[in-house]
């Protein structure tokens, strides 16, 4: 009897999905030995693939191989560090690799939804802390929403014949639900307008920051414009503003006044401005204003020009 003693798995990134099969198959293998490298390096072991051609490429008298793609080329050679033998097992055998990717998926029915629906809505009401009648009042009472759970219940019409303050629930049609009076999407709860402050209250409390309110918001309720809403109900949160840590101000430094005229002088560049160069300078007592073309902005053309002037 074999025990598993660990498992590894991973998603494949976007490049990975278009491999061809053997390349994913082989990408399994390597993965796997490079994840348990520290157990693997120096000892023989067993390598079991419901691949047959990698028992080719990958077996023990195989040599790099010449018509195989680079990648898979890259992969054997890698493998070479390791003692292994490689085997053929077939996937129906397979079980400790292959069961969940095999295990039956159970067919639901509209009946096992809306209970599952009932569970979501109750388990969210209770940890936003709003009764179940009064959101279903409120959701009643609110004219978007009811919109919403209309289409939800008689089908919707195109996009162009909606209003623009509906077009994100349309985006959203797939994942809006409607349970026992209450609508829902992916499962949290869609707040009426005559709420939100209420909620954004509660989730207030303690004064979190922005980001932990807008974590607690996106795990049992929405609005279209909830995250925004967020940071406004922040900044208007006294406490928060007066508690806040602030980045020291930096003192403000200001030129003494000048006695006389031309005893300090401005000078600034103007580079590329009509086809040319411009040396700027500004008297600041007088604030007289000279314009120079400039050929060349070097030091020495700078420094003559301002003794001529």
């Amino acid at each position: 009897v074999e025990n598993p003693i660990a498992f590894t798995s991973r998603t494949l990134n976007k490049a990975e999905q278009r491999y061809s099969v053997i390349d994913r198959e082989a990408l399994g293998i390597v993965h796997s030995v490079r994840k348990f490298e520290r157990y693997l390096y120096g000892r023989t072991f067993t390598l079991r693939t419901d691949h047959k051609p990698l028992t080719y490429l990958f077996g023990e008298k195989a040599e790099l191989p010449k018509l195989a793609s680079s990648r898979i080329s890259r992969w054997a050679l890698t493998l070479m560090e390791f003692d292994y033998t490689i085997e053929f097992i077939p996937g129906k055998d397979n079980s400790p690799a292959d069961a969940l990717s095999r295990l039956p998926q159970k067919v639901t029915n509209d009946q096992d939804k809306n209970e599952y629906g009932r569970k979501i809505a109750q388990t969210k009401l209770k940890d936003i802390g709003v009764s179940k009648k009064l959101l279903k009042i409120r959701t009643e009472e609110d004219a978007k929403l009811n919109k919403i759970t209309r289409f939800i219940q008689q089908g919707w019409p195109t996009k162009e014949h909606l209003a623009e303050e509906l077009w994100t629930f349309y985006e959203k049609k797939e994942e809006l639900s409607f349970e026992e009076g209450i609508l829902l999407w992916k499962g949290r709860i869609v707040v009426p307008e005559s709420l939100q402050q209420s909620i954004l209250h509660i989730l207030h409390e303690g004064h979190p920051g922005v980001s932990a309110m807008r974590s607690i918001a996106r795990m049992h309720l929405w609005w279209p414009s909830v995250d925004k809403e967020i940071e406004i109900f922040l900044k208007t949160c006294k406490p928060c503003q007066e508690n806040r840590p602030w980045d020291p101000e930096s003192p403000l430094y200001s030129w003494n006044i000048p006695t006389e005229p031309w005893s300090r002088l401005h000078v600034d560049f103007a580079e590329s401005f009509e086809g040319h160069n411009w040396l700027i300078l500004v008297d600041a007592t007088s604030k007289w204003l000279e314009v120079v073309p400039m050929k060349q902005i070097t030091t020495e053309k700078t420094v003559a020009v301002l003794e001529d002037i």
